[in-house]
C-alpha cells in the first residue's frame, strides 16, 4: 500500500494490535478512516488485516497498522475501545472473512442475514447453489 509523503506503514504483531492502536491515536491519528482484511489466495495460511487512521494537525498525515492473523480461528483485540467507529468495521471484517475480534461489543453479522452460512470474501469460500429458494447460480 502505497500512503504518500508523510505517511507510514507499521508491521503489528498480533499480539501488540491493540497497544500499536493506541500508539497511533495518542500520536494524534484521531480519525479510522478504515479497518479490512485481505485474503491473497486459498494457499496462504494468514489475512492481512489493515487499519488506517489520519491526524489533520499539522497537515493531514495517516498511518496504516498491518497485521497478520491466521485463517485457521485466528483473532485479534477489539479496537472499538480506541475508535468508535472500528466497531462497524470490525463487524463487516467478520461477516465476510469471519476473523473474530476478541472484546468486541456486538459481534454478529452486520451485512449478511444471520443464518447466511460461511464468509463470502475469503478465497475458498464457495457460493451456495441456493439460499431460501434464491437461485445461486
Amino acid at each position: 500500500m502505497r500512503l504518500g509523503e508523510g505517511h507510514e506503514i507499521r508491521e503489528v504483531d498480533p499480539a501488540g494490535w491493540l497497544a500499536a492502536a493506541e500508539q497511533a491515536k495518542a500520536e494524534g491519528f484521531t480519525l479510522l478512516i478504515s479497518l479490512h482484511a485481505t485474503d491473497d489466495s486459498v494457499e496462504a495460511e494468514e489475512f492481512t488485516v489493515d487499519v488506517l487512521a489520519m491526524t489533520v494537525e499539522d497537515g493531514p498525515r495517516r498511518v496504516c497498522l498491518r497485521t497478520r492473523v491466521s485463517k485457521a480461528g485466528g483473532s485479534l483485540a477489539t479496537l472499538a475501545g480506541v475508535w468508535r467507529a472500528a466497531d462497524w468495521h470490525e463487524r463487516e471484517t467478520y461477516d465476510f472473512y469471519g476473523i473474530f475480534f476478541e472484546g468486541h461489543p456486538d459481534l454478529r453479522r452486520i451485512l449478511l442475514p444471520d443464518d447466511w452460512e460461511g464468509h463470502p470474501l475469503r478465497k475458498d469460500y464457495v457460493f451456495p447453489d441456493e439460499y431460501h429458494g434464491i437461485s445461486g447460480v
